[in-house]
């Protein structure tokens, strides 16, 4: 505690992907009497019962709690964000928003971290743990830039190593430990006084007011402009609502768009198919020599680019060449037609 009987620090943990595990076993080794308080966010569905902090109250003596909007922090006590709602801090307040998305989720880290680092500055610990892409790269980096304490878990024993790796690459934090010398780091950085003569900082923690220029892209959300953003090593992309997003999360949502939009290629490809097989049959019926052969062309070629490109998304063996245009397959029917 400072002078004031206030905690000198708030510790902050961001992870997703084997974050839970790696939680549970950071606090549990934490005295039940640790001097600070602590704020957790772990990416979770909106669609989540809320059970985090019963999950991470049974490995611990510390009080883990829902973060509540307008609470204030207590040591000894966890706060951990609820579903499809970002927790920030304001004025030394937890303050819970439902905000656009970040990197592809609500609650996110970065806006926590964000936030944590204008209003605590030095006093501010950010923790990076287990999780994919890069969510909280950019708010740990803005936590070292306030003068805070930067620490991520070590890759190495992380379940998902994607978030520690990017961090180490992009802030190279003050501290990489396993959990179990992390604990230790803790409970010594919660013991040591940390003064400052500025406890707010001159950083503004809304998205929507960071400056950037017009990117050549759209966002994946809204479909709105995006705006490029440099925080240091950290390239971001926002839209005028305020979904942000890495480059690295940028590039996974397109990647699931090209995904989605050959799947759907594959649909009308078989589609096609089975419509010129039915057509080539009526044609057949009707004794519609010349029809049934340009259905029945249509039909193989349509089934059998569907066959390559089913393999190319279910094993990527091999590309699907290009369909022909309708008039060249007509062309090159009329064409066998002559030779016959």
């Amino acid at each position: 505690m400072n002078e004031n009987g206030r905690a000198n620090r708030v510790f902050l943990i961001g992870g997703s992907s084997g974050a839970i595990e790696a939680t549970r076993s950071l606090l549990g080794k934490l005295p039940r009497d640790f001097p600070c308080p602590i704020l957790v966010v772990i990416h979770t569905g909106p669609e989540s019962p809320g059970l985090l902090p019963k999950v991470l109250q049974r490995c611990t003596s510390l009080i883990v709690q829902t973060a509540e909007n307008q609470a204030k922090p207590l040591p000894g006590h966890v706060y951990v964000a609820p579903p499809d709602l970002h927790l920030t801090v304001q004025n030394r307040a937890m303050l819970l928003m439902p905000g656009p998305v970040e990197n592809r989720h609500r609650p996110a880290i970065d806006p926590l971290f964000r936030s944590a680092a204008r209003y605590y500055g030095p006093r501010a610990v950010g923790i990076i743990l287990s999780g994919y892409l890069d969510d909280g790269c950019a708010g740990l980096y803005r936590v070292k830039q306030s003068g805070g304490v930067t620490i991520v878990q070590d890759p190495e024993e992380a379940i998902a190593p994607d978030m520690p790796r990017n961090a180490i690459e992009r802030v190279v934090p003050d501290y990489t430990v396993g959990l179990s010398q992390m604990a230790e780091l803790l409970q010594k950085l919660a013991s040591e006084p940390v003064t400052t003569q500025n406890e707010v900082l001159a950083m503004d923690p809304n998205p929507e007011n960071f400056p950037g220029k017009l990117a050549a892209f759209t966002c994946p959300e809204c479909h709105g402009n995006l705006w490029e953003v440099e925080e240091g090593p950290n390239l971001k992309f926002r839209c005028r609502v305020g979904h942000a997003f890495t480059a690295d999360v940028m590039l996974a949502d397109q990647g699931l768009d090209v995904e989605r939009a050959l799947w759907a290629a594959l649909r009308v490809l078989e589609e096609h198919g089975e419509l010129s097989t039915r057509l080539a049959t009526r044609a057949h019926q009707s004794g519609h020599q010349y029809a049934e052969k340009r259905y029945s062309e249509r039909a193989a070629e349509a089934t059998q680019n569907a066959a390559i490109l089913r393999e190319l998304l279910v094993h990527g063996r091999q590309e699907p060449r290009p369909a022909r245009p309708l008039d060249q397959a007509e062309r090159e029917a009329a064409e066998g037609r002559e030779s016959a």
